[in-house]
Parts: C-alpha cells; sequence; structure tokens
C-alpha cells in the first residue's frame, strides 16, 4: 500500500484533472510539433515570436520587441543577435532617437513569412480540430481570461 505524499490533504486530484497539467501538457505538445517544423527553417520558437512581432509592425525597439513577446530583455538580446547573425534582421538607428536602435526585417525575413505563416495556421487548425467555431472562439477567450488571471501588464515575464 503506499501514501500520498501530502498525507494531510484528503484526496489529491489526478493529473489529468488539474488545469495545471492540462495546460502546461497541451502547450508542450503543441511547442514540440511547432518547433520541429520551425527547425527545418533555421527557427526556433522564440525567433518565430520576434518575426511574427516584427511581420506585424516592424522597426521595433528591442524594448519593445520584450513587451510584447512577454520576454526578459536578456532573451530579447540574444534572439535577435542570432537573427541577425542569420541575415534576418538588422538594427538601424531610430531616426527620432539616434541613441535607440530598431530592429528592421530584412527582405528574407519578409519572404520566410509566407512559409512560416502557414505552418502557424496549420498548427493551430490542428489544436482547434474537432472543435466547432463556436467552441474555438470560446475556448480562446477562456485561454485569455485565464491568461489574465496571471498577467501584470507592467511586468515583463519569460516565457
Amino acid at each position: 500500500m503506499t501514501r500520498a505524499v501530502n498525507a494531510g490533504v484528503d484526496a489529491i486530484a489526478p493529473r489529468e484533472e488539474t488545469i495545471g497539467y492540462l495546460v502546461w501538457d497541451a502547450r508542450r505538445a503543441y511547442s514540440r510539433d511547432f518547433a520541429e517544423q520551425l527547425r527545418a527553417h533555421g527557427l526556433g520558437i522564440a525567433a518565430f515570436s520576434i518575426l511574427r512581432i516584427l511581420w506585424e509592425e516592424d522597426g521595433l525597439t528591442q524594448a519593445q520587441i520584450a513587451q510584447r513577446a512577454r520576454m526578459s530583455g536578456p532573451t530579447i538580446v540574444a534572439v535577435v543577435a542570432q537573427l541577425e547573425k542569420q541575415g534576418l534582421t538588422r538594427r538601424l538607428a531610430d531616426p527620432a532617437d539616434q541613441r535607440k536602435r530598431l530592429i528592421h526585417l530584412r527582405p528574407r525575413a519578409r519572404r520566410l513569412a509566407d512559409s512560416i505563416l502557414p505552418l502557424a495556421r496549420a498548427i493551430n487548425d490542428r489544436a482547434l480540430e474537432g472543435f466547432t467555431p463556436a467552441e474555438s472562439q470560446m475556448f480562446m477567450e477562456f485561454l485569455r481570461r485565464m491568461r489574465g488571471n496571471f498577467l501584470d501588464p507592467a511586468v515583463v515575464r519569460e516565457d
């Protein structure tokens, strides 16, 4: 007979019945599959996140990217350096403030969007397979609300 680790706890819910485990495990599976597809293009998840932001709005500072990606400054610095080394981005002086550097996409990164964004759509479609459109929208709203329960917009968090 085995005893529960927390003997003082009356009942421990099975992992499959906890939000934390299910969200973690779904994210892990989603990320693993998407990361594998991105590797074929020489990218990782963090690099994709930064490119995705720049595809929406090119010419941002590293601080702006960090805020939008909810990643720490040092992580952004390392990933932007890698993207530069791959010839996907470049840093240019901000015309409004020469002390700041703006991260801009190079043409190769713009072209890469044509290959990568369909992969992102496909992995999202796979994740929502079997959901009705109404369930998909509801699920997205539930995730946003859950994230909002933990998110302090003034704090940049490492993903």
